[in-house]
C-alpha cells in the first residue's frame, strides 16, 4: 500500500474497538469487552455473506444496537456527517412499486382480453356465409377485366347500355 502511495482507510468499528483498550491491550470494562467480541462475531457474518445492511447501517452500528445520533458518526472524527460516511439513502417508494404490479397486471388482463376477442372475431368471421375467396382478389383476377367486360355484360334490348348486374 505504501508503494502506491494509496492508504485503505482503517474501519470505524476496528477504531472504536482500539479507542476502548488500555496501554496494555485490555478492554476497560466487561461491557465493552462484550460489544467488541460481537463486533468479531459479525466481521465474520459479513466475511461469509450471512449478513447484509441497510443504508445507514454497518458493523459497529450493528454492535452497538443503536443507530447513529443525527449529525455526527461515532468513531470518525470531526465534521464527518452520516450522509458523507454512509451516502444518502436510496429510497424506493413503496407508491412506485405497488403502481408497477398494477401496470403489469393491467397489461396481462388487457392482452388476454385482446387474445379473446381474436378468437370469438375469427371464429365468427370463419362462421360467416362470406367465402373468403370473394373477398379477396389478387391482380391476375382482374388482369383481363377489360375484355371480360364487353364480352360477358349483357346489355339493354337496344344494344347501347350495359345493364348492371345484380350481384348475389
Amino acid at each position: 500500500q505504501r508503494a502506491t502511495g494509496v492508504y485503505a482507510p482503517i474501519p470505524r468499528e476496528d477504531l472504536w474497538v482500539e479507542a476502548r483498550k488500555t496501554k496494555n491491550g485490555e478492554f476497560r470494562s466487561e461491557d465493552v469487552k462484550e460489544k467488541a467480541e460481537k463486533i468479531t462475531d459479525l466481521k465474520k457474518q459479513v466475511a461469509d455473506g450471512e449478513i447484509s445492511f441497510q443504508p445507514g447501517e454497518d458493523i459497529l452500528t450493528m454492535a452497538l444496537e443503536k443507530p447513529e445520533h443525527p449529525g455526527r458518526v461515532q468513531a470518525t472524527g470531526d465534521g464527518v456527517t452520516i450522509t458523507s460516511y454512509f451516502g444518502r439513502a436510496k429510497r424506493k417508494s413503496i407508491a412506485i412499486d405497488i403502481e408497477n404490479i398494477v401496470e403489469e397486471k393491467v397489461d396481462k388482463i388487457v392482452t388476454q382480453r385482446m387474445i379473446e376477442f381474436r378468437k370469438e372475431f375469427m371464429k365468427e368471421f370463419n362462421d360467416s356465409q362470406f367465402p373468403p375467396n370473394r373477398l379477396q382478389s389478387d391482380r391476375d383476377s382482374c388482369s383481363d377485366l377489360g375484355e371480360r367486360q364487353d364480352q360477358s355484360r349483357p346489355v339493354a334490348k337496344d344494344q347501347s347500355t350495359p345493364i348492371a348486374r345484380l350481384s348475389k
